[in-house]
């Protein structure tokens, strides 16, 4: 330990399984001020549709929370996930992962192909007609200048 750092003693749960096991240690503060740098982070967005409907005005919401910087912070603040914790989020990231790919394997040999602008007509006039009505264009307008740009 560094000189004029002012020590301080711990005690730490520790899980490991069924069994919970009691640290005792001695840290210092700068050991402590390193592990509890935490980053407040801002979150902000718009809710435009809530329980399956559209809303007939969007609602903004604003918060913080405190985010982890690395892993160290997540340890001190023992705050680590369980071990049924890493095997459900395992489980659930890998049950995701082949759910994906077995619907992509079931539409390719369906024949059925994602659209793009190179293959889709009505979505290269979906993108036309979108953007004629987010620069203020009526719908007739925009219907009329996206049918004459795809003619």
């Amino acid at each position: 330990m560094r000189k004029n750092a002012r020590n301080c003693a711990y005690l730490t749960l520790l899980r490991h399984g069924t069994q919970h096991v009691y640290v005792y240690g001695i840290r210092n503060d700068a050991d402590r001020k390193r592990e509890a740098k935490m980053k407040t982070e801002k979150l902000t967005g718009t809710i435009e549709s809530a329980y399956g409907k559209k809303l007939d005005k969007p609602v903004n919401y604003e918060g913080t929370f405190e985010a982890y910087e690395n892993v160290g912070e997540v340890r001190s603040a023992n705050d680590m996930p369980s071990d049924d914790e890493v095997v459900s989020f395992r489980n659930t990231q890998k049950r995701n992962n082949t759910r994906q790919r077995l619907m992509q394997e079931a539409l390719d040999k369906a024949g059925i192909v994602k659209p793009t602008l190179e293959n889709s007509e009505e979505l290269r006039y979906k993108n036309i007609y979108d953007a004629l009505i987010a620069a203020g264009k009526s719908v007739t307008e925009a219907e009329s200048i996206a049918k004459a740009a795809l003619s």
